[in-house]
């Protein structure tokens, strides 16, 4: 069955990603400030799919990885707190990764919570795997727009 003209489809801009480079996350721990570069929503989208590429120390039990973004710029150049053990803010999201691969790519769709024009932000990851990430993981964002089909 073909999709009628109007009816809500997904569209999907550039996607950009957003590469750690300097360390390691350990189980249990945060990412920290400067592992990735930041990810400006200048479309203003209200969602994003993310791709995560993680590489674990060795394999594992079923485990998970959580998201967290940190909103950049939200008054002048004052930033929103850096998520940590004790605060954490801006959850946006969890991937479930599978046992056994040392390598995976989970993806999720997260919702944006712009509060300015252009919203930037700062993506976190909290290592809940029985294992270590390897420095390089990586988050490639995409933004998702609602739109009628043409």
């Amino acid at each position: 069955m073909a999709i009628p003209t109007g009816a809500p489809v997904d569209y999907f801009g550039t996607a950009v990603t957003v590469t750690d480079t300097t360390s390691a996350v350990a189980t249990t721990a945060f990412s920290v400030v400067g592992d990735t570069a930041s990810w400006t929503n200048t479309d203003n989208v209200l969602s994003a799919s993310v791709v995560g590429t993680f590489t674990m120390t060795g394999s594992t039990a079923n485990g998970t990885i959580a998201l967290y973004a940190r909103p950049l710029n939200i008054l002048s150049t004052n930033d929103a707190t850096t998520p940590n053990a004790n605060y954490l803010d801006r959850f946006v999201g969890v991937f479930n990764l599978s046992e056994a691969a040392t390598v995976q790519y989970p993806a999720l769709e997260i919702s944006t919570t712009n509060i300015v024009d252009g919203q930037e932000y700062e993506f976190y990851i909290k290592n809940n795997m029985a294992v270590s990430v390897v420095a390089g993981w990586e988050l490639e964002l995409t933004p998702k727009a609602i739109a009628g089909k043409a």
